[in-house]
C-alpha cells in the first residue's frame, strides 16, 4: 500500500495536529455529500452543487484576501520597523559622535603598546641591577 508523505503541520494544541483534523474534516465532509447524493432527487441535489460550488469559489476568494491582509500587514510592520530605526539612529548618532569612547580597535592597539612597554621596562629594570 502507498503512502503519503505530508508536510509537517505545526501542532496547535498538545496532541492535536492540524493537517490531520483538516485532512479527516474533508473526508467527512466528502462522505456526507455521497450519502446526501444518493438519497436527494436530482432538482435539489443540483441546488446543492451549485451552493457547494458557491461556497468553494467565496472560501477561496477569502483566503486570497486573507493572504493580501497579511501580506499588506506584513508590509506596513517592515516599513514602521525601518522608520523607527531610522530615526532611532538619527536620535542616538550624533550623541555618540560627541562622546569621546575608544573603539575595541583603539584598545586593543593600546592593550598591546602597554604590553611592549612592561616588556621594555622589565628588560631595562633587569640590566640596570645586574
Amino acid at each position: 500500500m502507498a503512502t503519503k508523505t505530508a508536510k509537517k503541520a505545526p501542532q496547535a494544541f498538545a496532541g492535536v495536529n492540524l493537517r490531520e483534523a483538516q485532512d479527516q474534516a474533508t473526508k467527512l465532509l466528502r462522505n456526507a455529500r455521497k450519502q446526501v447524493d444518493r438519497y436527494l432527487p436530482e432538482l435539489p441535489r443540483k441546488g446543492l452543487s451549485q451552493l457547494q460550488a458557491r461556497v468553494e469559489r467565496a472560501t477561496k476568494d477569502i483566503e486570497k484576501a486573507r493572504d493580501r491582509a497579511l501580506k499588506q500587514a506584513r508590509t506596513r510592520v517592515e516599513t514602521f520597523l525601518g522608520n523607527v530605526e531610522k530615526t532611532a539612529v538619527g536620535a542616538v548618532k550624533p550623541i555618540v559622535e560627541r562622546l569621546d569612547i575608544a573603539t575595541k580597535g583603539d584598545v586593543d592597539k593600546l592593550r598591546k603598546r602597554v604590553a611592549e612597554l612592561e616588556k621594555r621596562l622589565h628588560k631595562t629594570h633587569e640590566s640596570a641591577a645586574a
